[in-house]
Formats: structure tokens, sequence, C-alpha cells
């Protein structure tokens, strides 16, 4: 629930971009006709099986906590089933979703809360209960008015400012509330009595027996979960289960009925009672109220309080339910929704009942069952106002036992616990899973000192997070920096002509919500200065963390750019778990598609998307494409003209056409570099290359063609395709500067995306490129020492970066030994293969001294040396 908060609270009023109009979610109305379904006169059976068992869960709870309420049991279940009665008829007209309402067990606590303070300030005992009504309907009627204004004031854009570790603090603060409630029903005392005080055995019995319940329902729940109607099956069943378990131990002990009641094994005073019994009582001691109490210091601070966490926990519940019900039905405006669930609290509150919100449980269960009209929502409306009139609701309840009420709210309060922190300790680090704990510890001991304590820790964070920000750091185009790939003459031309059009941003630090707003300005500025925008880059590599509030910013900036014309794509690289988490969530709940992309780990390997699309919209016939279909062109100049001719001779030897052969690929390799050698002499040293081992190869896909630090033994040209070449690195080397690490969850594998890889590439390049000559220079060179008499065996050259291939990689492969053997026979071809052997050294030497540092792109310009020949760089 702590997510939702974060990512599905998303509709606060924002300026949005002209969309395409949607259905009105809320334009069909109850009497509208629609497309009925049969399965919508299910809801009276299913939607009584999930919410009575919560009815009578809520009213035992509050009878639990003072013995003086015990026997007023049924008029507080009167009211509660009357509030959800009442509120669903209000819901099936006005509500956008198709939804009954139910009430919140937090509301409970209140209550129970309320009668001990109540009785500590001196009220009568036989005007408790009416003094009970009056709260219970004065923090429905709060609840109602805050939920008005957190609609009218844009509220839910500042519960996306709190930081995760508070709002999951007081989701689990509200799950030790509920489970503490359960525990108080089940044996008369909460967690704090248990540890602290000195019970009797008997009250830890009942405790145990209640715990044994729980299990029973958290068992169906796991038990169930894969199927849909697990949920309708899961609280009718385990209170079965429950109740004939503690039927048959009872009779087989021989005990009889009115012991059963004496030994408080069922809830006391679940008797038959006029359905007006409660209002009456109110009308007739209504001048008995004592407004002192009701307004004291210790009253006031409970009303304020709850109904805070009323609202927190209401606006979740709304919020989850557009995830629930997205989609099939139009947009929904959750701002809206929120406003008819305040009116809605305002209006029950007249009735004296309790606070209500949106039931998510049968919402999924009908759902699941096909219900589609908001016909099954007037059903249940209309079977609860029935069992109001029932006088023989609470009888028929009598025979199910208190432990299985019990049982069933603690499994409640253990699922919302649970959930939280689980969830909590998957997505944050271990230092904020702390303030979690802390605040829902604080929250379970006092309501209001939590939200206070939530409170100074969201400033505390504020601050810190504060200090971090930094921002945009850096800002190009395509036609200033490229990705690592080698790329032709004609597409470089076409990127530098339409480079503009995709823009690269670079950030640093936490991004804080004004931070985010900061972004999004510079970004919407470049989108308006380059009207041809047609793809947005965006590196978090050096961003630890962004708060929710910033991910909503960046989700609605991607998703206003996906319904622009042209879309214009957004990418962001460079992401942490725990923010591509979040991203990913958020992006969803919006129903943002293609138009966002999450799945590149570095900014090279954006760039290179980038590139080839823009390449694929603006030239005719790619590089690419050409490369996907086996044909390569000839244009060209220098050895990626040399490598296209070799090409096609290397095809027709690989289909083993008449007259040519490896040996006739090898003399025309020679005859491109040396072509002024005669030609006798040229093919005297193609035969000793080709007897020497010399010979063409086909790779496959991500083929290690060698690796990082083996010693050099062979040249290769790259005929056709391309190689990768990538290099191991330490984190440490590639952090320009030490980043706060307090976000990330490191056990889970939470960490920087330079971290994450410790095979980085450096380059890919295609076809025409010679690797190992440096190392070829050095071993020809160490050689030369072991003729001179040198007495030190010199150590031969050792690769600097590994090699992979790709798929339709096919390079010629020329050993070392082989070469020299070769190029010794004739002085002429020697000589001319030397020198365009020291071309490329000399090229991939200037490389080297230009590539000082590590970085995940290229700057146009610091690296083109020798680009009629595209010379690639083998060390860099």
């Amino acid at each position: 629930m702590a997510d939702l908060v974060h990512s599905l609270l998303k509709e606060d009023g924002l300026s949005r971009p002209p969309q395409t109009p949607q259905k009105d979610f809320s334009s069909k109305r109850w009497w509208q006709p629609e497309s009925f379904a049969l399965q919508d006169l299910l809801s009276p059976l299913l939607g009584s099986a999930v919410l009575m068992p919560f009815a009578v869960g809520f009213v035992g709870i509050v009878a639990a906590s003072n013995p003086v309420l015990a026997p007023r049991l049924p008029m507080l279940l009167a009211s509660v089933i009357l509030s959800q009665g009442f509120s669903t008829l209000i819901y099936v007209c006005f509500s956008q979703h198709y939804t009954c309402t139910n009430i919140d067990l937090l509301s409970a606590a209140f209550l129970a809360s309320m009668g001990a303070t109540l009785t500590q300030y001196g009220v009568p005992e036989e005007d408790l209960i009416v003094h009970i009504f009056v709260a219970q309907g004065l923090l429905t009627l709060l609840v109602g008015l805050l939920l008005c204004l957190t609609s009218e004031a844009g509220g839910l854009a500042f519960m996306r400012f709190l930081p995760y570790p508070v709002s999951a603090g007081f989701v689990s603060g509200i799950g030790l509330i509920i489970l503490d409630g359960g525990l108080q029903l089940g044996c008369g005392k909460g967690m704090r009595n248990l540890v602290t005080g000195q019970p009797i055995l008997e009250v830890y019995v009942q405790a145990g027996i209640a715990l044994l319940a729980a299990l029973v329902f958290l068992a169906l729940g796991q038990l169930f979960e894969i199927f849909s109607w697990g949920e309708a099956v899961r609280l009718p069943l385990g209170l079965l289960l429950v109740t004939a378990a503690a039927h048959g131990v009872l009779h087989f002990r021989g005990v009889s009925y009115h012991d059963w009641e004496e030994l408080g094994i069922f809830l006391p005073g679940l008797r038959n009672e006029p359905w007006n019994e409660g209002l009456s009582l109110l009308a007739g001691r209504i001048r008995y109220i004592k407004l002192d109490a009701l307004f004291c210091q210790p009253a006031v601070s409970l009303f304020v309080s709850y109904a805070f966490m009323t609202v927190f926990s209401m606006a979740s519940c709304a919020a989850s339910m557009e995830e629930i019900q997205k989609g099939d039905r139009g947009k929904v405006n959750l701002n809206k929704e929120i406003k008819i669930m305040g009116l809605t609290n305002i209006a029950v509150a007249l009735t004296a009942g309790v606070p209500i919100s949106h039931s998510l449980k049968v919402a999924t269960v009908m759902q699941d069952a096909g219900g589609k009209t908001r016909f099954w929502v007037l059903l249940i409306g209309l079977t609860y106002m029935f069992l109001y009139f029932d006088s023989n609701v609470a009888s028929h309840l009598a025979v199910i036992p208190k432990c299985a009420f019990a049982g069933l709210v603690i499994s409640m309060g253990v699922d919302f616990l649970t959930t939280s922190l689980l969830a909590a300790k998957q997505r944050i680090a271990h230092a904020e899973l702390r303030w979690v704990l802390a605040t829902a510890i604080i929250v379970y001991f006092d309501v209001l000192l939590g939200i206070c304590f939530g409170a100074l820790v969201t400033m505390f964070v504020f601050v810190v997070e504060y200090s971090g920000i930094t921002g945009i750091v850096h800002q190009a185009s395509l036609k200033e920096v490229r990705s690592l790939v080698e790329r032709s003459v004609a597409e470089d031309k076409v990127l530098d002509v339409y480079g503009k059009s995709c823009a690269i941003f670079w950030c640093s630090g936490y991004v804080f919500f004004g931070t985010a707003a900061d972004i999004i300005e510079q970004m919407e500025a470049a989108m308006d200065a380059e009207p041809e925008m047609c793809s947005l880059l965006i590196d978090f590599e050096l961003v630890p963390a962004v708060d929710a509030s910033g991910v909503h910013i960046l989700t609605d900036f991607a998703q206003r750019c996906q319904e622009m014309q042209p879309p214009v794509a957004v990418v962001f690289t460079g992401l942490v778990r725990r923010l591509h988490l979040a991203l990913q969530t958020s992006a969803l709940a919006k129903g943002i598609g293609s138009g966002l992309e999450l799945q590149m780990r570095r900014v090279d390997e954006a760039l290179e998307w980038a590139e080839d699309r823009l390449i694929g919209k603006f030239s005719p016939c790619t590089l690419l494409q050409r490369r996907c279909s086996g044909k390569i062109s000839s244009s060209g100049t220098g050895n990626k003209s040399m490598a296209a001719k070799l090409a096609l001779q290397a095809e027709a030897a690989e289909r083993g056409d008449s007259g040519v052969s490896t040996l006739g690929v090898l003399e025309e390799f020679l005859g491109q570099i040396a072509p002024t050698a005669p030609p006798q002499d040229r093919a005297m040293v193609g035969i000793c290359l080709a007897t020497s081992g010399a010979a063409l190869k086909r790779y496959k896909e991500n083929d290690l063609i060698y690796q990082e630090g083996s010693y050099a033994d062979t040249l290769l040209f790259v005929v056709d395709g391309y190689v990768s070449l990538s290099r191991t690195i330490d984190a440490k080397d590639a952090m320009s500067y030490k980043m706060p690490r307090h976000h990330l969850n490191e056990d889970k594998g939470d960490n920087f995306a330079f971290e994450q890889e410790s095979q980085v590439r450096l380059q890919r390049v295609t076809h025409g490129t010679v690797l190992g000559a440096l190392e070829f220079g050095a071993a020809r060179a160490a050689a030369s020492k072991l003729r001179a008499g040198t007495k030190t065996r010199p150590i031969p050259a050792q690769r600097t970066t590994s090699a992979h291939a790709s798929p339709w990689c096919l390079a010629l492969v020329v050993p070392y030994e082989a070469l020299r053997k070769a190029l010794s026979l004739n002085t002429a071809v020697g000589y001319e293969v030397m020198s365009w052997l020291s071309e490329i050294t000399s090229s991939q030497a200037l490389g080297m001294l230009n590539s000082t540092q590590t970085k995940p792109y290229r700057v146009v310009g610091k690296s083109d040396f020798n680009r009629e020949r595209s010379v690639s760089v083998d060390v860099l």
C-alpha cells in the first residue's frame, strides 16, 4: 500500500496538453441501460460473505475494549450495517467505480481508545454507548471534511512528498493497530498487556486459540491465492472451519451451550433487537451528552490523529480501486472520486455512522466473478438495508465463536504488516528500513506522536536530500556525442544532419520534486528549440534515487511525450534497481506503452538505439539492413571498400563456387594492401599464408574472439559484421566522485549502473577493422630483440580488451607466425604490408592518447582519426 501512495495517486490537477477525449467513467448511472450480466445476481451472496465478517470483527473490537459496551454489541452492529448499506446506495448513483463500500478497522481502534478515554473522564456507564455513537459520527464527519479538502486543495500531490519510509511506516503501524485489536477481541488484552502485564493463564490460552484461528485464515489465503474466487471463499470457509472445530471440541468434552457462553467462547450480547433500538436510545439520551468529555484534550488528540490516518488509508484505497478497475470503462478522475467519498462520509455522519471507503475485496471478487454493471452494487446496498431492518441477524451470528472473528481480524493485521514490511525490505536500504520500523512502532503506541514523528522524518529527509541535489550536469545532441559504435561515412552524415532531433541529458545527485521539475523544464526548452525532436535520452547513472513526486513528474512527462503528434520517445538509462521498479510501477499505472524505454543499462546502448532509429528513418537503405540481408555495398574508401570486395569473394567461397577459394581471398587481400608489388610475389606470399594457418572464420552470436589479458598471437581483419570490444573495469575507477549510498539496498543487488557490469563496452567496430596491429608490432619488436642476442626473453604482448562477435561476423584470421614467415619471403610485399600496418598502429596510438578516461560515449571530432579508412582502436 505504501507503493500506491507514490505510484497511483497521480491525478492532482496538474496541467496537461490536450488529449484524445476519453469516455467519462461517471457518465453512466445505475438507472441508465447497460449490458446486464447474470453474474451480477451473485453480489448479495459474495458481498455478504466478504463484508459481514468485517462488520462483526469491527464491533467485536469495540465491545471487547470495554465490558460496558459488550451488551450493546447488536446496536453497534446495526450502526455498521446501516453505514455500509446507506453509503453503498449513494455509491450506486455517484461513484465512478462499480463497487460497494466497506468499513475501516482503524476506526474500531479509535472507538476502543475513545471508550477508554470517555470512561476515564467520568462518563456514566449507561451513557457510554450514546457517547460512542456521537464520537463515531464526529469522526466520520471530520474524515468526510478532510477528504473534501484533500480533493479541492490537491492534497494528493502533497501526499506524494511523503518519503517511502514514512508512508510504509504508517501502513505498518495501521497493521499493528489492527493486529492488536484482533488480540483484544480474542482474549481481552492487547499486545502491550500480554507482554508487560501479568494476565492469567486463561488469557494466554485464549490468545493462542485466536492466533491458531488466524493461521487458518492465512493458510486459506495462501491456498486460494491463485484462484479468482479465492477471496470470496476464504473468509466464510475460514469462519466455517474454525466454528466447526470449536463446536466439535466442546461437544467432545461434553460442555453445554450455557457453559460455552459463561466460558466467554462467544461474543456477548449477540441477541435480537429492533432495528431502531440504537437510534431511539441516541434520541432519548442526547441531552445527557457531556460535550466537555468529547472535546477534552485526549479526545481531541484521538479525533485528529485517527482522522489523519483514516484519510491517508482511504486515499490509498481510492488509488488502489483505480488500479483494479482501470482500462475497461474509461478514465477516472481521482480527485473527483475522493470528493465523492468525502461527501458520502458526511452523509453517513448524519446517521452517526462509521467512516466508509471503497471495498477493494468485493470489487475484486465481483470483477473475477463476471459482474459488469452497477446493478450488483445496487443489490448489495438493498441487501444490507434489508439486513439492517432484520432483527434476527445478530442471533444468526451468535453461533460463531469469538476466536473465529479474532482470527479474522488478526490475519488482516498480519496481511497489512507483512505486505508493507516485505515490500519495504525489497525496495529500500536497511538504514531506511529502520525508519519504517520506528515509525510503525511509534504509531502503534501513540498515533498522534507517530504522525509528528513522520513529519519530523519527512523534514529531515528533505534537508538531507536537498543538500545532494544537482540535476542536469550536461546536455548534448547526437550531433555532438555518439555511441561507441563505428559508423560508415554515409551514416555519420545522416547523424550530422539530423542529430539535433535527439537530445541527451546527464543527471547527477538525488532528484527531488523541485529538481525533477527543473529537469522537465530544460527538456521542454530543448523540445521547443528543436521542433523535429523525436527522441530524448536521460542518463541517471550518477543518480542514487528519485523521490516519489519526482517519479510522478518524470513519468507524466513521458506520457505527454507519447501523446504528442508525432510521438517523442523517452529513454531512461543507468537506473538503479529501486528507481527502475518505481518508474516501471508508475508507468504501468499510467498506461504508458512503448513510448518509455527503461531497460537500457548504459547511455551507450541508448545512443546506439537512437542512432539506428535516425539512420533507419532518414537513410533509404541503411548499412544495418544491408548487413542483415548479407549484401554489403562496395561503396566507401580504404579498408571498408576492401572488406566489401572480400566479403563478396568469401560468400562465393562459402557457397563452393568454382574458381573461388580461400587462397583467392588472400590474394585479393594482398592486392588491396600491396598494390604495387608484383602479382607473382603476392601469390607466393598468399600461398605461404594459406599453408601456415591464415583462413576465413565465421563466428556465431556473441562468440569470444579473444579474452582480455590473453597473449596476442593473431591479426584479425573484419570482413563482414561487427565486433564489440569490452574491458573489465573497477567500479571505483568509473566514479568521478563519491555518491551517496544510503538509498541503495545492496543486499538486493541495488547498485549504480556502472557497478552492475564488470564488462563495459568500449567500442563496436565494423567491417574493414584491423584488430591486433599494435600487438603484432610489439611481438615483432620482441622477435627483433631475440635476433639481436638479448639475454632476457621479451614477454609477448597481452590483449587489453575482450572481443565478441556479432551473429554474422566474418573475419580473416592471420597468425602472427604465419604473417612473419610470409613477409620474410618477399621484401616488396613485406614492405607494403608493414607500411599499411604502420598507418593503422599510428591511428590506434592516437586513439589511445585521446581516450584517457573511460566514458560510455564519444564526442564527435575527438576520436575521428583517419576516418577515410575507418580504422578502429583495439586499445583505448
